[in-house]
């Protein structure tokens, strides 16, 4: 009797020790991680002189279309800007290159591709104060356009009340004197100094050429970049957004499949349960009847 009765006991106790170890689940799949783009390549330094290169040319652009603008917004009446009561001009021909009897070159000589600078007259008692041998600018007709020009004052015109009414001019290289009377009004100020071969840039840059060259050609280049940036950024914003959204699937796909699997276990664990307890039941009258 007493040896039934132990053997029951180490039954029941395999089947607790059984119902107790813990319970491998069926293996799952595991959702598929989606293939992530190839992350872009570190930008070369080739590729970064490139950049640095365009974008000191959109600088230079940039001044150089502020500058035409300034120009433009200090234009006064005059027709020409002014800075502090200066104006600067470019030199397009050599009628003030030399003395054209002697061949001498004075101080206040200039050549084509000079720029002149001409301290403007502030009012007409200021432009009838100017004396012979002094070099002054003045409105001109040039080719059919009007122009300013700069010549020296070989004679001073006054009226039968002696005052100054305009003056005529000479450009020291040409043969001979201008022919027409530079009245006060089409007088603006007087040359005070130039600075040599800095106009060939400017006209340069006013001709075809020059414009087609420093300004046309740059700023189409530098709006093909900024185009190939925008589509670059873009296209890189979209890979951005498919990884983003791949990330997302995966964690979602792995959070279904952990809560399946821990339902999965908790179904298997209430049917072991289960079971034990039917043994249990059964192995009830068994030890009831060795008892009597």
């Amino acid at each position: 009797m007493e040896d039934k009765e132990l053997n029951a006991s180490e039954e029941i106790k395999e089947e607790e020790h059984t119902a107790g170890d813990p319970v491998e689940a069926a293996p799952q799949d595991e959702p598929e991680a989606p293939v992530t783009p190839a992350a872009p390549a570190t930008q070369s330094k080739a590729g970064k002189i490139v950049s640095i290169a365009i974008n000191v040319l959109s600088v230079i652009i940039m001044l150089f279309a502020v500058i035409i603008v300034v120009n433009s917004l200090v234009s006064s009446n005059r027709g020409y800007p002014t800075f502090f009561g200066y104006a600067y001009y470019t030199v397009e021909s050599d009628s003030m290159a030399k003395d054209f009897s002697s061949g001498k070159v004075k101080s206040d000589n200039f050549s084509r591709g000079d720029v002149i600078k001409v301290k403007i007259a502030g009012d007409n008692t200021e432009k009838a104060s100017y004396k012979v041998g002094d070099v002054i600018t003045f409105w001109d007709t040039i080719h059919a356009q009007k122009a300013l020009d700069t010549h020296r004052i070989i004679e001073v015109v006054v009226d039968e009340k002696g005052r100054v009414v305009g003056y005529y001019t000479k450009g020291d290289n040409n043969p001979t004197a201008d022919s027409i009377m530079r009245t006060i009004d089409d007088v603006q100020g007087k040359f005070e100094g130039k600075a040599s071969g800095i106009g060939n840039v400017i006209l340069f840059l006013q001709s075809k050429t020059g414009f087609l060259i420093c300004v046309l050609l740059p700023a189409a280049l530098i709006m093909l970049y900024c185009i190939g940036l925008v589509v670059f950024n873009i296209v890189q914003y979209n890979k951005r957004r498919y990884v983003m959204a791949g990330e997302e699937a995966y964690a979602k796909a792995a959070a279904e499949n952990s809560k399946k699997e821990e339902e999965m276990r908790e179904q298997i664990r209430a049917q072991l349960l289960k079971e034990m307890a039917a043994k249990q039941e059964e192995q009830t009258p068994t030890e009831d009847k060795t008892e009597e």
